[in-house]
């Protein structure tokens, strides 16, 4: 109560702080996680990027990259690697088998399913590129997951120019919308599905989408990010 102003990742934790602690509103700013747009926003082409990569071209690839955590809800996309067709390969970047068997506890993994393992961070805007459809999980049953994270993988996925499936999470909709990613219900195995086909057999549909991800991603910079939390700071 004491303090002259704060800063949150999203406005689901400042409600909370108001209800907890009885902090004013005005005391507290909003402003989600960020991205390099120098780093993410590259040109190499999806046929490069998959061969610099070794990634097959026959293939309509998903991504999600992150650590694994079990709060993450990622034995949806697990589940969800069986069902796609045969011409999908789901690819996992962050871990091992063993790690994503642990936090899912799910311990045949479907031969559609591929663990990268920890990749440099470096490599990841071509990992992005690669992709035919990045995927952003969510789930109900944590909630950390459901209404506090601010993923910044989010935002990297913005910068891309790749079709998004996001979870429809109170915290991932602080951020993403109708209007910039193609979003699934929570914890329906078979909603994602639908969206993770539907974005990656018709890209064009997506176009709309995928430029409002990248217009948000350019709002969304590291940079300005810090002088709109300096200008918060020097008001008070």
């Amino acid at each position: 109560k004491h303090l002259d102003g704060s800063f949150v990742v999203n406005g689901l934790i400042k409600e909370s702080l108001i209800k907890t602690f009885g902090i004013p509103a005005e005391k507290i700013l909003v402003e989600p996680n960020a991205v390099d747009m120098k780093q993410f926003d590259i040109s190499t082409p999806a046929a490069e990027a998959r061969k610099a990569l070794s990634l097959p071209q026959d293939k309509k690839i998903v991504l999600y990259s992150g650590k694994f955590y079990d709060w993450k809800g990622l034995d949806i996309l697990v589940k969800c690697a069986a069902a796609l067709p045969d011409n999908y390969a789901v690819y996992f970047v962050g871990g091992d088998e063993q790690r994503l068997r642990e936090v899912t506890g799910i311990s045949e993994l479907p031969s559609s399913l591929v663990c990268a393992g920890e990749r440099p961070f470096t490599e990841m805007p071509l990992w992005q590129k690669a992709a035919d459809v990045l995927v952003l999980l969510g789930t109900k049953k944590n909630e950390y997951s459901a209404r506090y994270t601010s993923p910044m993988k989010i935002f990297e996925y913005f910068a891309s120019g790749v079709p998004i499936v996001a979870s429809r999470t109170e915290a991932v909709t602080q951020v993403a919308s109708d209007s910039n990613t193609l979003l699934y219900e929570p914890d329906d195995m078979e909603d994602l599905k639908k969206k993770i086909i539907d974005a990656a057999e018709n890209p064009e549909a997506m176009n709309g989408r995928v430029i409002n991800a990248l217009q948000e991603a350019h709002k969304r910079s590291w940079n300005s990010r810090a002088q709109r939390i300096m200008g918060y700071m020097e008001s008070k």
